[in-house]
């Protein structure tokens, strides 16, 4: 054993006594609530663990639709440039090379399609009265309100408010379900919850939001020259104009 020289050994002891005394002075009330904030903190830990796990596990199937949809567009652009080339004297079609505005144009789709990926386990809640975002039972208690609305198990991996307050000071809330199904689901059972007077929505990108925002303009310009048979109708997703039948009941908000 190598031996510290006096002046080591004698710092050495003094902080070994420190810490004694830092020890000494917990009372068992504070031990304990030390130890709940441990759990508490490896509980959170734990639960944060689990969502990145979930998020991860996701990224295959994302890198592979993508790989799709770019095999996809390669072969439009080749079928678009076919069809409008000329044929060489040999008889085939001239093949240009690939453009800049080509390149572009293809980049932005898997941008747009990449966005969406991003945000098709996402839905955004409007006037819920709840504790702030930073509370440790946001989450569950946003989990439980669908759960009791709908009757069925919606689990939730994450919760948080931004934007601005409306006339009621509830800011927007966006979640991420951990099933995509149940996005769906919630789309379908959100009129349940206009008696709660909340109300669900997609979490659109910019691009769908700002399309969502010229239909309804045109909407509101048709309703306003005495065409009041029109609603807005989802398909495959993508809103657009639609006349109701005679007799037909407004379609669900």
């Amino acid at each position: 054993m190598t031996c510290l020289p006096a002046a080591d050994q004698s710092m050495v002891e003094s902080e070994k006594s420190a810490l004694d005394v830092n020890v000494e002075v917990l009372n068992p009330k504070e031990t304990s609530l030390l130890q709940t904030a441990l759990i508490t903190d490896e509980g959170v830990l734990e639960r944060d663990v689990g969502v990145l796990k979930t998020e991860i596990s996701k990224l295959p199937v994302v890198l592979d639709e993508l790989e799709r949809v770019r095999t996809k567009l390669d072969a439009l652009q080749v079928e678009v440039t076919s069809s409008k080339m000329p044929l060489a004297s040999n008889g085939k079609s001239q093949q240009p090379p690939l453009t800049q505005s080509n390149a572009e144009a293809s980049n932005v789709v898997l941008q747009v399609i990449i966005e969406r990926q991003k945000r098709n386990c996402n839905l955004m809640l409007f006037n819920l009265k709840s504790e702030s975002s930073e509370d440790p039972t946001f989450t569950a208690d946003i989990s439980t309100l669908l759960n009791d609305v709908c009757g069925r198990n919606i689990p939730i991996s994450k919760a948080s408010r931004f934007g601005k307050p409306n006339c009621n000071g509830c800011r927007p809330v966006k979640i991420t379900l951990v099933n995509h199904g149940d996005v769906g689901f919630l789309l379908k059972n959100r009129s349940k919850f206009s008696g709660k007077k909340i109300y669900i929505e997609s979490d659109l990108t910019p691009a769908q939001l700002e399309h969502l925002n010229k239909i309804k303009e045109e909407l509101r310009l048709r309703r306003d020259r005495g065409e009041d048979n029109l609603f807005i109708k989802y398909i495959n997703g993508i809103p657009s104009i639609a006349a109701k039948n005679q007799g037909q009941p407004p379609p669900p908000p």
